[in-house]
């Protein structure tokens, strides 16, 4: 409106804004992860997360209609938020969330493996049995919230030294895993349904020391001095 001739907060240094580094872990760190989880009732959303790159809410939004064992696909089109007292099921964070990626064909059996174990919980609680879909769900069915899945996963590396771990870590890894594997990053973006391919560029990709190595060797190769 013209009352400020000046526009103050020019005169002000704002502070430096600090990169946020999330951790990370290699091949051999997942296998020993889900190998110690077995028989645990995280191990499924672990594995999914871990294997397909999904955020938290998405796995555990997922729902049996969503998977085609036919074709070996997965499709994420919803998110389970928290909300006070339960949860709601939303659309995914952007458009582009909304994705079909393939399942790594080791992961299928364990999925089958889950789905027989709940057909066999409906017939065992019959009518109190929440028959929701949920591929990720508790023993009577119930969709297994966020904070459990948390608290679960924090208890298990506690009670097992290991590192100091996030969920969301696990999408970090899956990312990692994929571009050390040689899958292209515009496919990496997409698989993790990301809108922007910078994001996944700048937030999602991790150099281990493997490939630091192999990068100073090919230098050495290249170079004869």
């Amino acid at each position: 409106m013209g009352d400020i001739n000046r526009a103050v907060t020019k005169l002000v240094d704002p502070p430096k804004a600090v990169k946020f580094e999330a951790h990370f872990i290699n091949a051999t760190e997942i296998m020993e992860l889900l190998n110690g989880l077995k028989g645990n009732d995280i191990f499924l959303p672990t594995l999914i997360a871990v294997t397909m790159g999904l955020r938290r809410g998405e796995v555990l939004g997922l729902k049996w209609s969503d998977i085609d064992f036919d074709e070996g696909s997965l499709t994420v089109n919803r998110t389970l938020t928290p909300v006070k007292g339960g949860y709601e099921l939303e659309k995914t964070k952007t458009e582009k969330s909304n994705r079909t990626i393939m399942i790594p064909s080791n992961v299928i059996p364990y999925l089958k493996e889950a789905k027989t174990e709940q057909a066999k919980n409906k017939l065992f609680f019959g009518k109190g049995y929440q028959n929701n879909d949920f591929v990720v769900s508790n023993v009577d069915g119930s969709a297994m919230s966020p904070t459990a899945w948390n608290h679960r996963f924090k208890r298990y590396l506690d009670n097992n030294n290991l590192s100091d771990l996030r969920l969301h870590d696990l999408r970090h890894s899956n990312a990692s895993l994929m571009l050390k594997a040689g899958v292209q990053l515009k496919v990496v973006s997409e698989w993790l349904g990301h809108s922007k391919i910078g994001t996944t560029a700048d937030i999602y990709v991790h150099i281990d020391k493997e490939q630091m190595s192999s990068a100073a060797e090919r230098i050495n190769n290249a170079i004869d001095i």
